[in-house]
This record gives C-alpha cells, structure tokens and sequence, in this order.
C-alpha cells in the first residue's frame, strides 16, 4: 500500500512541477529558491492507528533540499530521499544518513522544532511536509506574501494533495501562514480567520484543534515561539494526547515498536 502511495505522490509532484513550470517558472529557474519538498511515505505508514503529518511553515538553510549537491526540482525520487535522510535523521530513528551529512546548527543545539516532533513521535508514526514548500536559501527563508501567493497560484494544492493521499490520522502545524492557507485548505483557513486575514481573534497565542473529515488537526505556532513561552509546548502535547484519548485510547503496541524502531521510506527499485 505505501508503494502505491508513493508513486501517487510522485504522480502529483511531477503534474504540480508542470504546472509551476508555466504560472511562476522563476521558483525553479533561480538559484535563490530550493528546491520543493516533496514528503515520502514511511513504511509501516498504513498499518499504525496514529499517522502523524507534522506540517512546517517551510524549509531553512542554503542546502535546498539537494539543490547545493546538485539535485534537480524534476528529480522527484532523489528529492523525496533527502527530505526522508533529514526526518528519521532528525528524529533519531537511524544514525546521520551519508544523503543527508550536513550538522547544521539546529540539530547541534537541539532545535524546538524537533524536540516537538521527537515528542509527537513518541505516539505515533510520523511523516513530513510544509505549508510552503519553497524556501529562499540562506537564514531568511520565508517567501514574500506575493510569492506566497503565486506559488499556491497553482491548480494543483499540494499540501491538500499530500493529506488526501497519505490520509493522516492528525495534521500538526509548526506555525503556518494565512495566505497560504487560505488557498491550501479554505475550510481550515476559514476556522482560523472568521473575518479575513486581519482576524487572529481564534488562533492568538492558543494552540487551536479542529476535527474535519475523520482528520484531527492541532495549530499550533511554530516551536521556536513556543518553547519561549511558559507551559505552550506542553499545551500542545496536551491537546494532542486528548485526541488520542477520543479516539480510542493510547497507540497499540505496533504504533510505538514503529516509532522507537528503525523508520524506512518506500521507493521503488530503478
């Protein structure tokens, strides 16, 4: 089953490349963006009772998802391979991976990003993706809302493709943006924004949970915040870990053999 996934996921990245390549061409012909992200299936994915799709606000640093080693956006497979290097790197689940060498300065110290995830993951089998799946290289890597815009200008919703397919059991935001919600997953945005983007009145300094199709969705702002604010990290946690008791109670015992084991992705031979 996580075969068919992935190759359902690559079928989509590469018609959503198509498409970009057409509406907004300069995210894959200049050197200042990355290379997408484009998440992968973990095997045993469709077997745990708890699949978690931590989603990020975008990627960091200068290394582009392999752009820096030369990997192409159309090399779909390799990209997929290095995004996976970095999660079960990240997530202690195999030691540093020779695709993914680089220490950066958030693993050295610990980064929140990851402490939240390695706490997720403690209760279930975790996947990864963005909001944003371009970033500007270097240390300053959020898009401009007009690039924001003319990224998800796209017919093609990758983020709302991703959870279609890999039909996570909850969706856990580090942070997210508004313009780019809003064209992702209107619903949600919807939620987040009763009046429009200038409406924080629901989300402001809160962890904020929603149920909409079967799926349970945890917003949260992104950890670097949290973990300077006392008690929101374990707010975060705690709202999580109630949804586990509404759904049924705590993961079974093939749910965290998954988690503390060792994690593969699924890609085809060749």
């Amino acid at each position: 089953m996580e075969k068919e996934i992935d190759e359902q996921l690559k079928t989509v990245y590469s018609q959503w490349l198509d498409e970009l390549k057409v509406v907004a061409p300069k995210f894959l012909s200049e050197d200042r963006y990355s290379n997408p992200y484009f998440a992968c299936v973990p095997k045993g994915w469709c077997d745990s009772d708890v699949r978690i799709l931590i989603v990020g606000e975008e990627g960091h640093g200068v290394w582009g998802r392999g752009k820096s080693e030369g990997i192409g956006a159309d090399d779909i497979q390799k990209i997929q391979e290095y995004c996976w290097c970095s999660l079960v790197s990240y997530l202690g689940y195999e030691p540093k991976h020779e695709l993914y060498p680089i220490q950066d300065k958030y693993e050295k110290l610990g980064s929140p990003f990851w402490n939240r995830a390695r706490k997720l993951s403690e209760y279930g089998i975790c996947a990864w993706t963005n909001l944003d799946s371009i970033h500007i290289l270097g240390d300053s890597c959020e898009l401009p809302d007009e690039d924001k815009v003319k990224l998800h200008s796209t017919k093609i919703k990758l983020l709302s493709e991703e959870i279609r397919l890999l039909k996570p059991t909850h969706v856990v935001f580090a942070g997210w943006y508004g313009i780019s919600l809003k064209e992702e997953l209107p619903e949600l945005y919807a939620e987040l924004y009763p009046n429009g983007l200038g409406d924080n009145s629901v989300w402001k300094k809160k962890v904020v949970y929603r149920q909409m199709d079967g799926i349970n969705y945890i917003c949260a702002y992104h950890p670097n915040w949290g973990a300077r604010q006392k008690g929101y990290e374990d707010e975060v946690m705690r709202v999580f870990l109630e949804t586990l008791k509404k759904s049924g109670g705590e993961p079974n015992e093939k749910d965290v053999a998954v988690c503390n084991g060792v994690m593969h992705c699924v890609f085809p031979e060749g």
